[in-house]
């Protein structure tokens, strides 16, 4: 790695232009079967030959009543009618068809939680993961395994853990991690309610010298130098490459993120059942309404969207089309290359980090 960016995408275009610009990409698995899974891999090693590159792996915390059933059809069956009910009421509403068959949706189509986050299938991925030359394996929403991290050790992968609040950094000091990735509240898709100025140096004293990456409201050069004078190593980016032009997203969809303001996000429980900011759009809000309900817990949300939110995606309805975003979606106001994306913010970056020389240089 030529600068201490790492960079989260569903899309392996991304995370090869990332890798190629100096960064590390990381590559999303939540969209993703095993079997293509393991294709974009082989893309991407093909594509790199030889630079780094990672892959997040959503390990959930088991739970006393969580049977490990990977199987839509099953899980759909737990559903409770009144919640089938609410979201063909939300369909009909809005105009949405819903995707009854969605083996045929392809996962750059964007559908977000395609596939059920449980452990077994954390586990399924995890295997793929090990046939490939992944140099990081990230472990987001739960710590990973501790017998995975010995393997992933064992093979000379570097593993790091996602946490939002500075309690839960023991738990993946315990797994045994090698990198924390402290994630603030303004970031996009599954966040707590810490923010990132306050986080992240509360992560750094809890890691006890395991290095920390700063993650959430960061898309500048001048957010990478605050990051790094707050102690963080490096950062992690996940919304500036959305709307990138390698960006696999529908071009809609990337305009409506330009014209974004920084307040036009949201933290719901809509998306997958856990909090999760993305971008206010009507059918967000309908699940905030009064009456509307309780939106389920994880996996049976995300089985319970998918439909609606891949019919917005096929029928190219803009004003419905969403997605995870972070606050920083504000600053996002062109579609561009990840290249001229981190070329321009090492330079920002440099220029921010001079300015606090300068601001400093009287008091020495």
């Amino acid at each position: 790695m030529d600068f201490p960016v790492c960079g989260f995408s569903h899309c392996r275009d991304v995370v090869i232009a990332l890798s190629k610009a100096g960064g590390l990409g990381v590559l999303g698995t939540a969209r993703y079967s095993p079997e293509q899974f393991d294709i974009e891999l082989t893309k991407i090693d093909e594509a790199l030959d030889g630079r780094p590159y990672g892959v997040t792996i959503i390990f959930p915390t088991p739970k006393a009543d969580d049977d490990g059933a990977n199987d839509p059809d099953s899980l759909a069956e737990k559903i409770p009618d009144r919640y089938w009910h609410y979201v063909r009421g939300l369909a009909d509403r809005f105009d949405i068809p819903i995707e009854d068959d969605l083996k045929h949706v392809e996962p750059t189509q964007g559908v977000v939680n395609a596939f059920p986050l449980t452990r077994e299938h954390a586990l399924a991925m995890l295997e793929v993961t090990m046939r490939h030359p992944v140099s990081l394996v990230s472990s987001a929403i739960g710590a990973p395994p501790r017998d995975a991290v010995d393997e992933l050790h064992r093979r000379g992968v570097k593993v790091c853990g996602q946490v939002g609040d500075p309690k839960h950094v023991q738990r993946h000091l315990d797994a045994g991690v090698d990198i924390i990735v402290a994630t603030g509240t303004e970031a996009g898709g599954h966040t707590g309610e810490i923010a990132s100025l306050v986080l992240t140096p509360a992560v750094v004293n809890a890691a006890k010298g395991v290095p920390v990456l700063a993650a959430g409201g960061i898309g500048t050069g001048k957010q990478v130098t605050a990051a790094l004078a707050l102690g963080a190593a490096g950062v992690w980016m996940g919304s500036a490459w959305l709307v990138t032009v390698e960006s696999d997203l529908p071009e809609e969809l990337k305009k409506k993120l330009v014209a974004a303001r920084t307040s036009d996000t949201i933290r719901s429980r809509s998306l997958s059942g856990r909090m999760a900011r993305q971008l206010r759009t009507p059918w967000v809000d309908a699940w905030e309404e009064e009456g509307a309900p309780s939106p389920l817990l994880p996996p049976l949300q995300g089985v319970l969207v998918k439909g609606a939110q891949a019919g917005m995606l096929k029928r190219g309805q803009e004003n419905m089309m969403g997605t995870p975003v972070g606050q920083i979606v504000g600053d996002l106001t062109a579609i561009r290359s990840v290249k001229d994306v981190v070329l321009d913010m090492m330079s920002d970056s440099i220029a921010a980090a001079d300015r606090v020389e300068a601001a400093f240089a009287d008091l020495r």
